[in-house]
């Protein structure tokens, strides 16, 4: 904020506090006899002309503000206009029908500005919207709409702050995308993508959370969870991947499950990596043998 906004927010404050002041005055003075309300009109014409003249020094440190946010201010400028029609009315005119001029410009800033309220709510409410769909997106794996790496970090902080937390993690590997994509292309290796996260999110939608971590890995990190239900999960993951692997030529999965306290996650988390990456050998080495034979 620039040293002349202030210097005039400041101003504005004591013009509000001095508005106050001489409303209190003009009631004592009226109540106590010393003179009448018509009488100590000209004290609110004075200050009406101090306010026109406090509010034209603030629409002039706010020149330079961006366009939204002058908009803000036209409904001042009705009042400052109004407000100097109404004391060059009172001086010049008549001092005893004044006040028509001042009640017209107060009416249409009043309806100005619950318009320009209304546009900066709903502008606020689109901004906050928009913030949300970038946050959202920038946790979300685009193809299968799972969590991302980002996100499946979140979470992995998240149950680390908790120490003592049973935690548990399966981390899944596709076998044969390569071969997908080498034959069929990649939109086919895909599609298989799409599947397998679609099984993994079925069986173990009330277990675990899941994510996509890799081009062809995913993680389920679970919390407090039994192993029995984990490994019903993984019963389920296995029999819908059988399914899968009938229809999809080299298709298959390997996986790798460990557990401990979260305060150990990124142990548990390497040692379900080998797990997996240990069986996705196997799977290949009894592929190679069986091609051969």
């Amino acid at each position: 904020m620039s040293e002349q906004l202030i210097k005039t927010k400041k101003y504005l404050q004591l013009l509000y506090l001095a508005g106050i002041l001489l409303n209190m005055t003009q009631l004592i003075l009226t109540m106590s006899g010393i003179c009448s309300e018509f009488e100590s009109q000209w004290l609110n014409r004075l200050y009406l002309g101090l306010t026109a003249a406090g509010f034209l020094a603030a629409l002039a440190s706010v020149r330079k503000v961006e366009k939204e946010r002058r908009r803000l201010y036209g409904g001042i400028f009705i009042l400052v206009i109004s407000a100097l029609c109404e004391l060059a009315y009172f001086l010049l005119v008549s001092k005893k029908n004044s006040g028509r001029i001042l009640m017209l410009g107060i009416c249409i800033f009043i309806v100005k500005s619950g318009i320009d309220l209304i546009r900066e709510i709903r502008q606020i409410q689109k901004t906050a919207i928009e913030q949300e769909v970038l946050i959202k997106t920038a946790y979300t794996d685009g193809l299968i709409h799972l969590g991302n790496r980002y996100a499946y970090e979140q979470e992995k902080n998240r149950l680390e702050e908790k120490g003592d937390l049973h935690a548990a993690i399966l981390i899944v590997g596709i076998e044969g995308i390569k071969f997908a994509n080498d034959r069929h292309g990649h939109v086919y290796g895909d599609q298989i993508i799409c599947r397998t996260a679609e099984i993994l999110s079925e069986s173990f939608a009330d277990i675990g959370k899941c994510f996509r971590i890799g081009s062809d890995e995913f993680c389920i990190l679970a919390e407090n969870t039994e192993r029995s239900l984990l490994e019903t999960g993984i019963r389920r993951m296995s029999e819908k991947a059988e399914v899968l692997k009938e229809n999809i030529e080299g298709y298959g999965i390997a996986y790798g499950v460990a557990e401990g306290a979260a305060r150990d996650i990124e142990d548990i988390f390497h040692i379900a990596g080998n797990l997996m990456y240990s069986r996705k050998k196997d799977m290949r080495r009894t592929e190679n043998e069986w091609l051969k034979n």
